[in-house]
């Protein structure tokens, strides 16, 4: 089946779902509430360059089609196009990270790292691909990509591990390369000294833990991108390899504008957006409160059965504290 119609199959089902939690209970889950939210807030900022309720019901239709990917591999068929493969076998020859967010199809670049790992005449290191511990614990039970990671050489390592900073940082300088994803919120993030950046409109916190580790080994990096084209393609870039300077947040400036100039054509195709509040130290131009209310500006409420609820008005980003019904 082609992503297209993929594609298109989930958007209906989301429609469908929407409708049926609005009949059945008066609102919507949490979860579908959350991501409407941030979507909203985060890109009212950018004067109507997109419908934030559009990018919500795209977004959540994505997301289903990775879930369905996932459980049935073969209906991604393959990278359509791979930009900067000379990038990702730079890195793999000589050691060195690919840096990734949860965009486009988020497990498959493993995929284009393996078809790379099967292009070197011999490797002695394993390649490393680093996850939180959920992930780790629940990865094994999908049987395509352990075989995948068995063959390459291709291990799994935990992000929350205590000692994952000295680990990566010895992989490194035996010449060894991963990957892994910075807007994780766990593992190698959860050091003394995190960073602020820019996401699209809004600043978040983010690791520093990695990026101070690649500056020490002195290693470079290669941005990898993910995302499925106007025309329904899949497309995978490694941008060329860096190597980190002193400056870490500028280091961490420059990585995260790579992946906002991709969301900027493609915000649905972030996985995280339910949970991008939890990151969010600042909103751009977005009041948050209970004053003032105007009920016939909230469009969506959250389900509340004997309980309090929240409350969005989409035109201005408002968020609103709702009495139990």
């Amino acid at each position: 089946m082609k992503l297209q119609n993929l594609f298109e199959a989930e958007q209906e089902k989301v429609h469908a779902e929407i409708a049926r939690q609005l009949r059945e209970n008066g609102g919507i889950t949490l979860g579908y509430f959350f991501a409407l939210m941030n979507i909203t807030k985060e890109l009212l900022p950018l004067q109507q360059r997109f419908c934030p309720e559009k990018v919500w019901v795209d977004y959540l239709a994505f997301a289903q089609m990775l879930d369905r990917i996932r459980e049935q591999p073969a209906l991604f068929g393959g990278w359509d196009e791979v930009v900067g493969a000379e990038h990702r076998q730079q890195i793999l020859q000589e050691g060195g990270a690919f840096l990734t967010w949860h965009t486009g199809f988020v497990r498959h670049h493993l995929e284009a790292i393996a078809i790379g790992r099967a292009m070197l005449a011999e490797w002695e290191l394993p390649f490393y691909q680093v996850v939180d511990r959920e992930q780790f614990n629940h990865e094994q039970k999908w049987e395509m990509w352990e075989r995948l990671r068995d063959i390459r050489n291709i291990q799994l390592i935990n992000a929350e591990d205590q000692l994952i900073g000295l680990k990566l940082f010895q992989h490194l300088r035996r010449g060894g390369a991963f990957c892994l994803k910075l807007d994780g919120q766990k593992g190698v993030n959860a050091d003394q000294h995190t960073l602020r950046t820019k996401w699209l409109t809004s600043i978040i916190e983010t690791r520093s833990g990695v990026f101070r580790i690649l500056a020490r080994a002195q290693k470079k990096v290669s941005l990898v991108v993910m995302s499925m084209t106007e025309d329904f393609h899949s497309r995978i870039v490694f941008h060329p390899p860096q190597q980190l300077a002193g400056q870490i947040e500028k280091a961490c400036d420059d990585s995260f504008a790579v992946v906002r100039e991709e969301l900027l054509r493609y915000p649905w195709q972030w996985r995280f957006w339910d949970r991008h509040h939890e990151q969010v130290v600042a909103w751009q131009d977005v009041s948050v409160g209970n004053e003032n209310m105007d009920t016939k500006r909230i469009k969506w409420v959250t389900q509340q059965v004997g309980k309090e609820g929240l409350g969005l008005d989409v035109e201005t980003g408002q968020v609103y504290q709702l009495s139990p019904k």
